[in-house]
């Protein structure tokens, strides 16, 4: 019997997807909760200097990020970026939320204002990677600071294959099974596709960003970007 919460198929942001999400990011995602922390705790301590500040959500999903910055900084601005129709029927709904149907692999349109605050949250890695390094690009001419995470590739094959097989081994033990696992993985082969840490930080310097580590898990990684 396949897991019914995870799709299986060619990935896709469907509605199937949608209404699974947060609960696959939650079981799927090693630290996922003690990452949004970390995010959001160094995020808030920047907006604090601040009496009003921007923010910028690229690939905003269901929007949790920005409803909880929203809950603690009720006064700022706060836009979102997504593509995905089901999503955007959810962001839609979030009071206050300008929501923006874009597409990534064009980057962040010039006509958009300036941010004090980005949030690029396992975003990028759905981008195409010859789109990659220009959205990342546009993101420097758009944002003051910039939080972004990424799923990573290890530096070589044995470490890669002893990342993935300790990630595997954590979502079975949040109840996924071998098999939808294994369909999960088949369905994401030539969507998600990841950089090596070294190469997400070396694009993110190519685009002008300085960017510092703030929290690793497995073949996950946080930078906040200045």
């Amino acid at each position: 019997m396949k897991d019914q919460t995870l799709p299986v198929g060619p990935w896709e942001f469907d509605a199937e997807v949608t209404a699974v999400f947060d609960d696959m990011l939650a079981r799927s995602i090693p630290g996922y909760d003690t990452m949004r922390e970390i995010v959001e705790d160094i995020a808030l301590d920047r907006a604090s200097h601040r009496s009003e500040a921007s923010w910028l959500d690229i690939g905003a999903s269901r929007g949790g990020a920005i409803r909880r910055l929203f809950k603690a900084r009720p006064n700022d601005s706060f836009s979102a970026i997504e593509s995905s129709p089901p999503m955007l029927e959810v962001l839609h709904k979030i009071p206050g939320l300008d929501v923006l149907d874009l597409d990534l692999r064009r980057g962040i349109p010039a006509g958009l204002p300036q941010y004090d605050f980005g949030l690029s949250v396992l975003t990028a890695q759905f981008v195409p990677i010859e789109y990659r390094h220009g959205l990342v690009g546009s993101l420097r001419g758009h944002c003051e600071e910039l939080f972004f995470v990424e799923k990573v590739l290890g530096r070589d094959q044995a470490s890669q294959d002893a990342l993935v097989d300790s990630y595997h081994r954590l979502k079975a033990g949040n109840g996924y099974s071998k098999l939808a696992i294994a369909e999960k993985r088949r369905s994401l082969e030539g969507c998600l596709v990841p950089l090596s840490r070294k190469a997400n930080e070396a694009m993110l310097e190519d685009a002008g960003w300085k960017p510092e580590t703030i929290w690793a898990n497995r073949n996950f990684h946080a930078w906040w970007c200045r």
